[in-house]
């Protein structure tokens, strides 16, 4: 009778333990949430650096991207895009965004084993491809588009050339005016980023593809992740 409690409350003790372990252990086993920023090119997590302060720790580099140009690594830690501290992906999302085409991050470099400032190029641009006189460019259509254009959802958008920079300014209906920021991505289409002026303060990315010399498919991607698909003619 002895031994049969003896068993009873180890296996009661064992089972309390086990249970009141358990969600440590599994917290130990659940991996850090892997975050991109495409504008960069770098994928990363989020947690602490030897230091005890919590920064952006580089897990890949995207081939081609502004980061892999920069000197950047798998590795590196981000502390800071120009001024602005970021310890979080909404942080790094909304100072990548508000950046001018250039910027400076602050790296703590896996190599040198010390914090380095790193210029960065977010929005090469270079030039549009020009059109033969049938509005085609090399890779398809790719219309002039530096113009006015109308949207599908209501409003123009103006694109303009500051030198090598492709800039946009768009009336929409409610939201009022928004600032764009367009890359083309050498296959005839283009990348861009926008930010609203005023009113909700929306901004996000999107990507627009000539379908003919008059007609631009387009869609757009705000901060909530919501996507917006829309068409721009002239």
């Amino acid at each position: 009778m002895t031994r049969n409690l003896t068993r009873i409350v180890t296996a009661t003790f064992t089972g309390l333990l086990i249970t009141a372990c358990a969600p440590q252990a599994h917290a130990e086993f659940v991996p850090k949430i892997l975050y991109r920023q495409s504008l960069v090119g770098v994928q990363y997590i989020i947690k602490e650096l030897s230091d005890g302060d919590t920064y952006l720790k580089i897990q890949r580099v995207n081939p081609a991207s502004p980061a892999q140009r920069s000197g950047l690594q798998a590795g590196d830690w981000i502390s800071r895009v120009g001024n602005t501290r970021v310890n979080s992906r909404a942080r790094f999302d909304a100072a990548i965004l508000a950046a001018p085409n250039r910027t400076t991050l602050r790296v703590w470099d896996q190599n040198s084993r010390q914090w380095t400032s790193i210029e960065i190029v977010l929005r090469s641009l270079g030039e549009p491809e020009p059109p033969d006189p049938n509005g085609n460019g090399i890779n398809g259509p790719n219309p002039h588009l530096i113009t006015t254009w109308r949207s599908s959802l209501g409003g123009t958008i103006r694109f303009t050339r500051n030198q090598q920079q492709i800039n946009g300014q768009a009336l929409a209906p409610l939201a009022g005016w928004s600032d764009l920021f367009v890359t083309p991505n050498g296959d005839g289409s283009y990348h861009y980023t926008y930010q609203q002026r005023n009113g909700l303060r929306d901004s996000g990315h999107g990507k627009l593809t000539p379908r003919t010399p008059n007609t631009i498919d387009g869609y757009l991607i705000n901060r909530l992740g919501i996507r917006v698909d829309f068409t721009l003619t002239r």
